[in-house]
């Protein structure tokens, strides 16, 4: 029983955790700071298909 409870709490805590992460993650502060480098590349070969 104490630990079912345990592994509730437990469970609970680390989802807290991961969530509290993921909107940090996801806020416009975290990212305003990093460079974003995007590469495009685009392909125009017959040849492409067997790659």
């Amino acid at each position: 029983m104490r630990i079912r409870r345990f592994a509730k709490v437990l469970a609970a805590f680390l989802a807290g955790v991961m969530l509290a992460q993921l909107l940090y993650a996801c806020s416009p502060r975290s990212q305003a700071g990093e460079k974003t480098r995007l590469t495009i590349a685009t392909v125009n070969n017959g040849d492409m298909v067997r790659y």
